[in-house]
C-alpha cells in the first residue's frame, strides 16, 4: 500500500478519536437546535488533551449566583469520564461590579467577588486552599475523587452554603449518590452511558442494539454484538468477560498494548500531515 496512503487512514483515525461527542457546545447558540432550555456550560479542568469540556445542559445550570447544573460526561468517551464537576463560588478577576468595563457580573460572598462556575474536583483541588463539605457526594472513601457517581453534579445545598449534595441527572437518585438507575428517563447529554443517546424528544434513553434496560445498564443477550463480543450477556444483564477483558461491558483489552490518543484538533492533525509529508 502506498505510505501516502497508510498516513491518510492513520490521520483519518485521528479525527475520529476527536468526533464531537453529543450535546458538545462552544456556546449557548449551539444548544437552540435541542430547544430553548439549554445553555453551553463549560467544566474547568486541568486534564491535558481535554479541548472541549463544555455541554448544553437543561435547567438550572451552575452559574452566575445560581448553585446549579453541570455537564456530566458518562455517555461521552472515555477521555472525558475522568471528569468530576463541582458548583463552586469562585473568585474572578473580571467583575464589572465598579462601573468598569469588564464583562462578568459578580457576588459577593465573605468578601470574595465571584461566581459559581463548574470545575473538576482535582483541577479544584490543585488551584484552591478552601476546603469543601464535599461528604455527601462522596462515593466511598477508597475513590476519594469519585463524585455522585458520574451520574450528577456535587453543587452546594442552597445558594451560599459550605456543604454540599448530589443533584442527579434524572433517572438517578440522591438515596445512593446517583448510582442505580431508578428509571429510564433523562434530562443530559451525560447520561445513558456510552453509544446510547438521551432523545431530547422523548426525554428517555435511547438504546444501541447491544444494551438494554434503565438508564441503557444492562446487555443486550439478544444482540451478537452483546458484552462488546469480548464476553457472555447473562441472564441478569451482566456480562462475563473472556480471558484478558474487562469493565462493565468487557470493553477494556488487559493483554494487548493500547495506543491512547489524546484529542486533537483539525488543524492540529493537519500541520502534522503536512510535516509528516516534508519529512519523507
Amino acid at each position: 500500500m502506498n505510505k501516502y496512503i497508510l498516513i491518510k487512514l492513520f490521520l483519518i483515525t485521528l479525527v475520529n478519536t476527536n468526533a464531537q461527542n453529543t450535546g458538545q457546545c462552544k456556546s449557548t447558540s449551539d444548544c437552540k437546535q435541542y430547544g430553548d432550555k439549554y445553555s453551553c456550560v463549560s467544566v474547568q479542568t486541568s486534564y491535558p488533551g481535554l479541548l472541549l469540556t463544555s455541554q448544553c445542559v437543561a435547567g438550572n445550570i451552575c452559574s452566575g449566583n445560581i448553585p446549579g447544573n453541570c455537564p456530566t460526561f458518562n455517555s461521552w468517551s472515555s477521555t472525558y469520564q475522568k471528569i468530576q464537576p463541582v458548583c463552586v463560588f469562585t473568585k474572578v478577576s473580571n467583575c464589572n461590579n465598579n462601573n468598569n468595563n469588564n464583562t462578568v457580573t459578580c457576588y459577593n460572598i465573605n468578601s470574595t467577588e465571584g461566581i459559581y462556575k463548574c470545575i473538576d474536583i482535582i483541577t479544584f483541588k490543585q488551584t484552591n486552599t478552601s476546603n469543601l463539605n464535599i461528604n455527601n457526594c462522596q462515593v466511598n472513601n477508597t475513590i476519594p475523587n469519585n463524585l455522585c457517581n458520574g451520574h450528577g453534579t456535587c453543587s452546594p445545598e442552597s445558594v451560599f452554603s459550605t456543604i454540599y449534595k448530589c443533584i442527579c441527572n434524572k433517572g438517578y437518585s440522591s438515596i445512593d449518590t446517583c448510582k442505580n438507575p431508578s428509571s429510564n428517563s433523562c434530562n443530559s447529554f451525560g447520561s445513558c452511558g456510552s453509544g446510547n443517546t438521551c432523545s431530547t424528544i422523548t426525554g428517555v434513553c435511547e438504546c444501541s442494539s447491544d444494551k438494554t434496560g434503565n438508564q441503557c445498564s444492562l446487555c443486550n443477550s439478544n444482540s451478537t454484538n452483546a458484552c462488546n463480543g469480548n464476553g457472555k450477556c447473562n441472564s441478569d444483564g451482566s456480562c462475563t468477560c473472556n480471558k484478558g477483558y474487562t469493565g462493565k461491558f468487557c470493553g477494556s483489552n488487559t493483554t494487548s498494548f493500547a495506543i491512547a490518543f489524546v484529542p486533537l484538533t483539525y488543524m492540529c492533525i493537519l500541520t502534522i500531515y503536512n510535516l509528516i509529508l516534508f519529512i519523507i
